[in-house]
């Protein structure tokens, strides 16, 4: 039997350091998935849903194609609307014109973000882009956005934008 003429060297590493090396690539900032995106609205066709052509979506990452965006038909004409605490208000009223939306709506310990409108006209180029609370090496998942609308209108269009959640796994 032939052998190599080299002395043996072993591995002088301790254990704690090798299982270091393997935990390296698996520890660190990890990406998630994007916030659910809801669009209701009056002319869906609900053999072959799809959105109207004034308005788009996209997902930094969904878990799987297609499962983070739902189209349905809207329910505008069921709601009893009335004022309280808990609605905001944009756009237009009876008494005002349109009113310049803010350049970044922060809505705190939100879970879910929802639009409701007997009308929805879109002019111009316009984006919302939802995004989790900033956290300790990352950021939460991104509120869920319910788009409820009747017909919807303009030659404008609406870019929605769902970021993925960010998070640290430290083994």
């Amino acid at each position: 039997m032939r052998g190599s003429n080299k002395p043996y060297q072993h591995d002088r590493r301790r254990p704690h350091d090798e299982l270091a090396d393997i935990k390296r690539p698996y520890s660190g900032p990890k990406i998630g998935i994007s916030g659910l995106v809801v669009v209701r609205h009056a002319a869906v066709n609900r053999r072959s849903p799809d959105l109207p052509k004034q308005i788009s979506v996209e997902f930094e990452r969904e878990s799987s194609p297609g499962s983070h965006l739902i189209l349905t038909g809207s329910l505008v004409h069921l709601r009893n609307f009335s004022a309280n605490e808990g609605i905001v208000s944009f756009g237009c009223h009876e008494d005002t014109d349109i009113a310049k939306l803010p350049a970044k709506l922060t809505l705190q310990l939100e879970e879910q973000i929802e639009f409701i409108s007997e009308e929805f006209l879109i002019e111009g180029e316009n984006n919302i882009t939802l995004q989790g609370a900033a956290t300790a090496g990352g950021r939460e998942l991104a509120p869920t956005l319910f788009l409820d609308t009747g017909p919807v209108s303009g030659a404008g269009h609406l870019k929605v934008y769902s970021k993925a959640s960010i998070y640290t796994v430290k083994l």
